[in-house]
C-alpha cells in the first residue's frame, strides 16, 4: 500500500479468526473495534505505539486524521521497487533463474559479496 494513499490499514497481530492479512478502509470510513466482553482486556497498537488496554465491552473508534504524521522518505523510488518485486511474485510459477531477475541488482551484488 502506498504511503500516499489516504486510508486506514488494520492488521491483525495474532490472527486467531483466520484473517491474516491487512484490511484496508477508505479515508471516510468509520471503524469501530469492540471488545466482546468476556472479562479480559485487549491490547492493541496504533501507529506503532502501544495504547491503553481495551476493557471488556469497550469500543475503539478509528478514523483517518489527515496530516497527522509526516512520512520521511530517503529514497522516493524504493517503495515502487519493493512493490514491483512483491507483485511480480504473484505471477508464479517461475523458474529459479526468473525469480533471481526480480531481485534488484544492488541486492544481488550485496548477496554475492557476502557469499564470497
Amino acid at each position: 500500500m502506498s504511503p500516499s494513499t489516504p486510508s486506514i490499514a488494520l492488521t491483525p497481530v495474532a490472527p486467531m479468526s483466520g484473517i491474516s492479512r491487512s484490511v484496508v478502509f477508505g479515508d471516510s470510513d468509520d471503524v469501530e473495534l469492540r471488545n466482546p466482553g468476556d472479562g479480559a482486556a485487549l491490547r492493541f497498537v496504533v501507529d506503532g505505539t502501544a495504547a491503553e488496554p481495551l476493557d471488556a465491552g469497550a469500543a475503539l473508534h478509528l478514523r483517518l486524521r489527515p496530516d497527522a504524521v509526516h512520512i520521511v522518505r530517503f529514497d522516493a523510488d524504493r517503495h515502487l521497487r519493493r512493490n514491483r518485486v512483491k507483485l511480480s511474485l504473484l505471477d508464479l510459477p517461475l523458474r529459479p533463474d526468473q525469480l533471481l531477475d526480480l531481485v534488484p541488482p544492488q541486492l544481488r551484488e550485496r548477496a554475492d559479496r557476502l557469499r564470497g
